[in-house]
């Protein structure tokens, strides 16, 4: 494995203690640097003072050869306290998470990260995979993580709809707790998900799954820093597309997540950006009380956007986050995984499909269409020679043209 050493990255004179437990705030001057210098990294060690990235590539269990970039980010000595099993957002890689990652590695955290298929440094089809096939990548990272410590689990945005899904159907794992950044769990203010719409997605990506579709999403309205905008839009890692059948499945996700949300029973914690315009925070709120766990908690920062970690609000996201984790360990809920058996683990859409909520439309278009039949029933003189006004009658008409009584 390639090895090597970089220095000056994350040091700085205004690293600060944030709480009585000694925990502390790191201020990495060089930003820019740090994730253009993970972005090219893409195998071996790199030692950042006291503390090591690793990389390697883990392959998928299904026999289709997509190779997923996994990262590893721990002090080099001391033993981590934890795990904190960390997933990507729509159109990343763990590349973003890189700042958060240090920031808990500092404190004494071991970090898990994986690439998603499809994206970041991960092989597989860009833009082709549903929500259920991403729950096999979490599944493929867990099996990294250390059984003698607490593990706690961190998704952002499209991240937190795989992991949410995930844990959902798999309520028996010793998870200590969940930690939420700007989730995306239901459909942006500005998306309709009727029952046409999902239904024509699911016909395009069935029959059209190569077929790419532009997701809307602004990605200087993601982040009001400009390093990490010219990352989005220069950054060949960076996927700004969604293909025809992961549009479809996601849609689905979105329509059924609330009618599930009550299968969500671990310790949760959510952080919400007030000015997200990404995702759906009153939509998050909705499914967030209605959470089958009595352990939840929510944040929202006012005034700042999606990407969060960045956001100048990341300090007071850490030290809530970390206050938090700090009171599992104190309360007793907090304590190590132990082994997971992966045959029981399940890889599903989720338990239950929301109830048919379109009685109304589908009333309107049937009166449509029967109507239409008539018409043109009528018009190629099939029925209704004489009488339009018998239009609404064509059923009769046609029946009694079909067994000869005139």
């Amino acid at each position: 494995m390639e090895e090597k050493e970089i220095s000056g990255l994350i040091k700085s004179e205004r690293d600060e203690e944030i709480n009585s437990a000694g925990d502390k705030f790191y201020h990495f001057e060089e930003g820019e640097k740090l994730l253009n210098l993970v972005t090219d990294f893409n195998f071996g060690d790199i030692f950042l003072g006291d503390i090591y990235i690793r990389r390697e590539y883990l392959s998928s269990e299904e026999g289709d050869h997509i190779r997923l970039l996994h990262t590893e980010i721990c002090h080099k000595e001391n033993k981590p306290r934890a795990t904190i099993a960390m997933f990507h957002g729509m159109g990343q890689g763990s590349d973003t998470l890189i700042e958060t990652s240090l920031q808990y590695a500092k404190n004494g955290y071991k970090i898990e990260t994986i690439d998603f298929r499809g994206y970041g440094g991960s092989g597989g089809i860009r833009g082709e995979y549903t929500i259920t096939d991403l729950q096999k990548d979490i599944m493929l990272l867990l099996k990294e993580v250390d059984t003698d410590i607490p593990l706690f689990v961190y998704a952002h945005s499209m991240g937190c709809m795989v992991l949410l899904s995930f844990l959902m159907n798999n309520p028996g794992l010793n998870i200590s707790g969940v930690i939420l950044v700007a989730p995306l769990t239901s459909p942006p203010k500005n998306v309709k998900l009727d029952y046409f719409r999902r239904f024509v997605a699911k016909m395009i990506g069935q029959n059209l799954p190569e077929m790419i579709f532009n997701p809307r999403g602004n990605a200087s309205a993601a982040t009001s820093k400009a390093y990490l905008l010219k990352w989005y839009l220069t950054n060949r890692k960076a996927v700004p597309i969604i293909g025809a059948k992961q549009m479809a499945g996601l849609a689905e996700y979105m329509y059924h997540f609330e009618y599930n949300s009550s299968y969500m029973r671990y310790p949760i914690l959510v952080h919400l950006g007030g000015a997200d315009e990404i995702v759906n925070n009153e939509g998050t709120k909705k499914i967030f009380e209605a959470f089958g766990t009595e352990d939840k908690q929510i944040y929202e920062y006012e005034g700042y956007l999606h990407e969060l970690h960045y956001e100048d609000c990341n300090k007071e996201m850490f030290r809530n986050t970390i206050s938090w984790i700090n009171r599992k360990f104190k309360d007793g809920g907090a304590t190590k995984v132990g082994a997971i058996d992966f045959d029981d683990v399940k890889i599903a859409f989720l338990k239950k499909k929301a109830p048919f909520k379109h009685w109304k439309q589908l009333i309107a278009a049937s009166v449509i269409v029967y109507y239409l039949i008539g018409y043109l029933l009528m018009v190629s003189k099939v029925v209704n020679k004489r009488r339009h006004e018998m239009l609404a009658f064509w059923p009769y008409q046609l029946y009694r043209l079909l067994f000869g009584k005139r």
